[in-house]
């Protein structure tokens, strides 16, 4: 997803710090899901470990001796994570050969599924952003000891529940998850996430094992994404906040299916992997800032 003209004046009048932001961000994502997968591993081996979400790991991060400054890093890279894909949500454009060819073209422009494709990744673009911006809020306020226990997802829930419409938005949603994890995994299975990074400097070989880890990453998150999403529409479904499930409840979902302790290992290390690619990303991302 390119940005526009005028999301492209944005970034370069602003290149720097966005960009190093933004590559913070992708560090941030690296050690958010690479502690969960750890605890997550651990759990599934019986050495230990926890099912928990960004929220649980903060807590075991800010136990750790280096606590306050891995929080700093979190807080300012997931806000500027957030940041750079609000700015994708709002100055995106889908698909930028494809215009090219459109506006070179006698042939009627744009067809309707594309411009559905481009109002979905707006709006899944524009959820990454806004998680990731209240991601950065509950860091910080862990590093103020201000942060509450207990589990954030159903308390959000019921309160957005008990809201007029509440139900709907709760729906929509779980919905809106749903699709962003089916999408990541259709990212994986055709590759995608290559077109939003440049591995030219990397060898065939760095190159190819690269690939993947990453499929095996991103899908992993995917389907926890789904599950995340499918226990949301039940939640509004039944109007039951209890039905929510956070990340950590949905690797709980995993764990207690049959042989779910050898699942729960598949996608704990599939997380750990995105991690991987996370801090790739960090290095190689195309931050398009060209006019």
């Amino acid at each position: 997803m390119e940005l526009s003209q005028k999301g492209r004046k944005l970034v370069r009048a602003h290149h720097q710090g966005i960009e190093r932001l933004a590559r913070l961000g992708f560090i941030a994502r690296a050690l958010n899901y690479a502690t969960i997968g750890l605890l997550a591993f651990q759990f599934a081996i019986g050495s230990g470990g926890r099912l928990t979400d960004s929220n649980g790991a903060l807590q075991v991060l800010s136990k750790h001796a280096l606590g306050p400054i891995l929080l700093t890093v979190l807080g300012i890279g997931f806000a500027g994570y957030g940041l750079w894909f609000l700015i994708k949500a709002i100055y995106s454009q889908p698909n930028p050969a494809q215009s090219r060819l459109n506006s070179q073209s006698t042939r009627p422009a744009s067809k309707p599924s594309s411009s559905h494709k481009k109002m979905f990744k707006r709006i899944s673009a524009g959820f990454v952003g806004v998680f990731h911006l209240f991601l950065s809020i509950g860091v910080f306020r862990v590093l103020l000891h201000l942060n509450s226990t207990g589990d954030k997802t159903k308390s959000w829930t019921a309160h957005i529940l008990a809201q007029p419409l509440g139900a709907w938005a709760v729906a929509i949603t779980g919905l809106i998850v749903c699709g962003v994890g089916l999408y990541q995994i259709y990212k994986a299975f055709k590759e995608k996430f290559k077109d939003e990074i440049d591995l030219s400097a990397l060898s065939a070989k760095t190159r190819s094992g690269f690939i993947k880890l990453a499929k095996w990453g991103i899908s992993a998150r995917g389907i926890v994404f789904c599950i995340i999403g499918w226990f949301l529409v039940q939640a509004a479904l039944n109007h039951n906040p209890n039905q929510a499930r956070s990340l950590g409840g949905a690797l709980y979902i995993i764990a207690s299916q049959p042989f779910g302790k050898i699942l729960l290992g598949i996608v704990a290390v599939g997380l750990m992997l995105y991690a991987v690619y996370s801090a790739f990303s960090a290095r190689y991302y195309q931050i398009e800032v060209a006019a």
